[in-house]
């Protein structure tokens, strides 16, 4: 495909990424963060702006080189709380807003990071997370004895905070008063989860629904409690949940709490919406979760229906959900096209009106707006230019694994696709492993199939079991058989391909990220069909990974027992242990500063595959994380996986 054709690599990486929009409540307008798909300097940028629902004017309400985020609403809509690295880039503190002409105010002045900042309903308080700093202790005895540390010991915890306002905001605005913050969470716990600070007022403002853990190793946090906490700081707790990964949700009359956990299946059957009394008792699951995951759950004013967010098999859609008798109906219709909804809903006061991300395969994540039980639309066109280019149509397919049971997937064609012409194809496996593939607008660093379409190949992407989207029992499906039935999954889907003739043998490639670039290094360690390989901050042995991550407990329930106890299992499923069945080109890209799959992941199956005389490349990108964040390595990545596949793709 000629240049001509495709998207520019600083077109992909410098996308601009919409995130977190909240509705006034009286619904008259939308702030939201526009931020960008990478960084170009040192930190990330971003900034707020809002939207007027009626007919979709924009203004811009916060500029500069820092990043501004999470807009909170004052209960009277005239205000605006946010976190901010204004005053020190890097660590944030909570700042408020007028829509007038003003300059923000500085709320929050602690040494750690200020984050998530929630308006009490009353309008008195503004609540935020901070987590903890180096105390004066810790510089002393680093000056006097040097900078090591003891593993778990003294970990940062974060905890909400309180800054209790003046009675006249405009005072504070003015200078003439400034508020002081106080801690309210115990000093041995910890607000948050493995996605963040995770925590929601209680309606009548006198304390909180929190997700709390011992400490912030992952460990903790992927098994945490829900909890209420009162403002004296007095916590009780509800239970103790697998899966605790989107924020606890006061019911607007105070009797219950909505959270999103695992469902009794196993520990990795996530996305099971749940109500427990605040009064105490049992959780009770509602029904819809045998359907899909759910990503949010979201009170209605009635305090009788649930809004959730549902992933169904290749897209999502939000229901309104009863949870007397778990009856649920469409809660709001968007778009033509089946896609997904790319974040948590918000809603008025009165819950007519709802704002949310939403994105499908030819069209980018935007801000829609609409009536409950009516239509929704998109109010933004943020990246017009993805309109420039023509990009591949997306089918949803499925076939019978080897067990005859039916796996879904997306498959996206090349740009000029005609039938009976065959096309090369790249298989792309997704994260987690309990991720999945819906319809997205999939263009990014990490995310191949639009550019590959304009390139000229066919893009599958397959949702074996193990995958979200199609209930618990489903997630729990590779439960002990990691990389078993779920590699033939794979496999059956691309022969699938090639018997209705959209591919052929000689021209297949593979490709995915963590959880995928596991995959990848499985999969040509148990065929060689494939004539190249890009492998992405991936899992190559089981056993040293154990040993060096930071999500070891996530794990167990992979390999039937904890993995620290099971080491021979732990290699069977270790691609390092077949090295010498590979034949398969490989490109290797992984993060320097990655703790979730540390980078010697990489080198252990470079080196293995070097020395078998297999031709293999790795390339480390300094300072990054799990996820690649600077511009110049995003685009570098890019290239390189573009490049690797087309060299060893004959015509």
């Amino acid at each position: 495909m000629p240049n001509d054709m495709c998207f520019s690599l600083d077109q992909i990486v410098s996308a601009c990424v919409p995130e977190t929009p909240v509705i006034s409540p009286d619904g008259r307008f939308i702030a939201y963060v526009r931020g960008e798909a990478s960084k170009s300097g040192a930190h990330p940028v971003g900034d707020i702006w809002l939207i007027e629902t009626k007919d979709g004017a924009e203004t811009r309400l916060t500029s500069g080189d820092f990043r501004d985020e999470t807009p909170s609403w004052s209960p009277c809509g005239r205000y605006l709380a946010f976190a901010s690295d204004r005053a020190e880039r890097g660590t944030p503190q909570i700042y408020l807003t007028p829509f007038q002409d003003a300059a923000p105010v500085q709320l929050t002045f602690q040494d750690g990071p200020a984050t998530a900042p929630r308006w009490s309903p009353d309008g008195g308080m503004i609540a935020c997370l901070i987590s903890e700093a180096e105390t004066e202790n810790d510089r002393r005895r680093k000056q006097d004895e040097g900078d090591q540390w003891v593993v778990d010991e003294d970990p940062r915890r974060s905890h909400i905070w309180v800054v209790d306002l003046p009675p006249e905001l405009d005072d504070l605005l003015a200078g003439k008063v400034t508020p002081a913050a106080r801690r309210v969470t115990p000093l041995e716990t910890h607000v948050g989860t493995m996605l963040g600070a995770l925590y929601d007022w209680a309606p009548d403002s006198s304390g909180f629904a929190a997700h709390i853990a011992d400490s912030p190793k992952v460990d903790h946090l992927w098994c945490a409690d829900v909890a209420t906490v009162t403002l004296q700081g007095d916590v009780n707790r509800l239970g103790t949940f697998w899966g605790l990964f989107t924020p606890p949700v006061y019911s607007p009359d105070g009797s219950a709490i909505a959270f999103i956990g695992a469902g009794d299946v196993a520990p990795m059957a996530i996305g099971v919406p749940y109500v427990v009394s605040v009064a105490g008792g049992d959780a009770r699951p509602l029904p819809l979760s045998d359907r899909g995951s759910a990503n949010s759950v979201t009170w209605m004013p009635d305090s009788r229906t649930l809004l959730v967010s549902l992933v169904e098999s290749l897209q999502s859609s939000l229901y309104a959900v009863s949870v007397d008798d778990g009856i649920d109906r469409p809660a709001v219709s968007a778009g033509d096209m089946p896609g997904t909804i790319a974040s948590h809903p918000s809603l008025s006061a009165d819950g007519r009106i709802i704002t949310f991300l939403r994105t499908d395969s030819t069209s980018p994540v935007d801000v829609w707006v609409g009536d409950i039980d009516g239509e929704a639309t998109s109010v933004t066109d943020l990246n017009p230019w993805t309109r420039e280019r023509p990009v591949g149509a997306a089918r949803d397919i499925s076939w019978e694994s080897s067990d005859g049971k039916t796996i879904h997937g997306l498959l996206y064609l090349p740009v000029g696709y005609e039938d009976g012409q065959t096309y090369p194809l790249l298989t792309h496996i997704h994260g987690g492993p309990m991720g999945a593939w819906t319809h997205r607008f999939y263009c990014s660093w990490h995310d191949w199939a639009l550019p590959m379409t304009q390139r000229g190949y066919a893009v599958f992407m397959p949702n074996p079991r193990g995958s979200s989207g199609r209930g618990p029992d489903y997630l729990a499906a590779n439960n002990a058989d990691l990389g078993g039935l779920e590699w033939t999954d794979i496999e059956t889907g691309i022969d699938h391909l090639i018997d209705v003739g959209i591919t052929d043998p000689d021209r297949l490639v593979i490709g995915g990220w963590s959880y995928g670039g596991y995959f990848t290094n499985w999969a040509i360690t148990q065929s060689d069909r494939f004539k190249a390989a890009v492998s992405g901050a991936a899992i190559t042995n089981w056993v040293s990974f154990n040993g060096t991550t930071d999500v070891r407990r996530i794990f167990d329930a992979y390999f039937a027992e904890p993995v620290s106890q099971n080491a021979d299992a732990l290699m069977e499923r270790s691609p390092v242990r077949y090295f010498d069945r590979i034949t398969t080109p490989t490109l290797y890209v992984h993060g320097d500063a990655d703790i979730r799959v540390p980078i010697s992941q990489s080198y252990e199956m470079y080196y293995g595959v070097k020395d078998r005389g297999v031709e293999t490349e790795m390339v480390v990108y300094p300072r990054e994380p799990h996820m690649i964040t600077e511009r110049n390595h995003q685009r570098d990545m890019l290239l390189r996986v573009f490049d690797w596949f087309e060299a060893h793709l004959e015509g």
